[in-house]
Formats: C-alpha cells, structure tokens, sequence
C-alpha cells in the first residue's frame, strides 16, 4: 500500500509540471491569436510583405511553443524546454504589441485604449527574445551552465526564476 502511494506521488507531480508547460503554450498561442486578429484588421496599413512576415513570425511561435512545451513537459527541471517556450510567448507579444499600436495610432486611431504605451513592449519582447536565445547557447544540452565561471554571464537565469511563478522551482541552479 505504501509503495502504490508512493507511485502516485510522483505522477502528480510530473502532471503539475506539465500543466504549467501546458499553460504557457496556451499562453502563447493567446496572445498570437490576438496578435493575428490585429493584422488582419491592419492589412489596409501594411503591405503583402509584412502579412508574409507575420505568418513566417507565426509559424516560429508555434514551432517554439510546441518544442518548449514538449521539453518541459517531459524534463521539467531542464531549463531548454522553459527558454523555448518563453521565446515563443517574447515573439507573440512582440507581434501583438506591434499590431496593437499600429491598429490604435494608424488603422483606427482612438479604438483601442493606450496604443501608444502598448505600442513600446515590441522592443521589449524583441530584446527578450536575444536575450533567451542567448541562454540557450548557455545552458545547452543539459539545461545546466557548462562550468561555474559561466555564473557572473547569468543573473538573469537567477532573476527568471525568482520572478516568474509558473517556472519558480522547476530548474535546479547547483549540479
């Protein structure tokens, strides 16, 4: 009796983890559902080129999602598969923010509250992306820094974790 406890304990555990992967693919796939909606409203203001941008931009946060999604789902305390995923959700709020300026300040000025403010997350989620994909080379394979030299290169790995719930204790920071 003690030992199917025991058994159930860990699946429970594994199921939370998944639920929280799960959640930032849903995450995602939210904001680039909204981030679409608004390109096509804008279609009028930007030419054939940025809409094909856009559905190549698409087709990375879904790639993105999905892979961080899998990885963490099945290794939660493998930090690749939470990078993966978070670089999908930088991309779709870069895109959604973008669209969401250009629809309130140019397609129909006044329609949507704080374009503007809005407006200034694309850089933001822009620079998040580099950064992320920056601690990817870091911490590639394993999801762990290669060496301890490599610790004064990563204050934000440490500042992620403290900062964002839904990952908070899923990667271990010693070997």
């Amino acid at each position: 009796m003690g030992e199917a406890g025991s058994a159930h304990r860990p699946r429970t555990h594994q199921a939370a983890r998944g639920l929280k992967a799960l959640t930032l693919a849903a995450l995602t796939l939210a904001v680039l559902a909204a981030a679409l909606v608004f390109t096509v409203l804008n279609t009028s203001r930007i030419g054939t080129a940025r809409v094909g941008l856009g559905a190549v931009l698409s087709a990375a946060v879904l790639l993105y999602a999905a892979s961080g999604r899998l990885i963490a789902s099945r290794r939660p305390d493998n930090a690749i598969g939470w990078l993966l995923g978070s670089i999908g959700l930088a991309v779709a709020t870069s895109m959604f923010a973008e669209q969401y300026a250009l629809y309130g300040v140019a397609t129909a000025p006044g329609a949507v509250p704080a374009a503007k403010a809005v407006g200034c997350l694309a850089p933001v989620g822009a620079f998040a992306t580099v950064l992320l994909l920056f601690l990817i080379v870091l911490l590639f394979p394993d999801g762990r820094l290669p060496s301890p030299r490599c610790r004064p290169a990563t204050p934000p790995i440490r500042t992620r974790r403290a900062s964002c719930p839904a990952t908070a204790g899923t990667a271990t920071c010693s070997r």
